[in-house]
């Protein structure tokens, strides 16, 4: 299974090790492979996310996290759409850095 199959599967990857079986989450396996995932950006801020604006589809939102990164979260909510981005200047988020799905 490849890393881009794992961050595909949003799912549960279930490894037999030593003749146990372990359920690990699939953000743990991201986590421990350095990857930034989308639970961290949205769990780890520095101070609270402020709202930025509604545009077209959803509302941005600015989070700390050492630096600025911008949310989108779409309004009707669709995890493939919710994502953070280096980037914002209204109505464009750019640089997309992960997305929930």
């Amino acid at each position: 299974m490849t890393l881009e199959s794992l961050k595909r599967s949003r799912g549960l990857l279930h490894i037999r090790e030593y003749g146990v079986d372990d359920i690990i989450g699939l953000e743990d396996v991201l986590a421990a492979l350095g990857e930034d995932t989308w639970v961290s950006f949205a769990t780890q801020w520095s101070s609270e996310p402020v709202e930025v604006e509604t545009i077209a589809g959803g509302t941005v939102w600015s989070y700390v996290l050492g630096s600025t990164r911008y949310r989108f979260v779409p309004d009707p909510y669709d995890p493939l759409l919710d994502a953070f981005y280096t980037d914002y200047t209204s109505p464009v988020l750019s640089g997309l850095i992960v997305s929930r799905a």
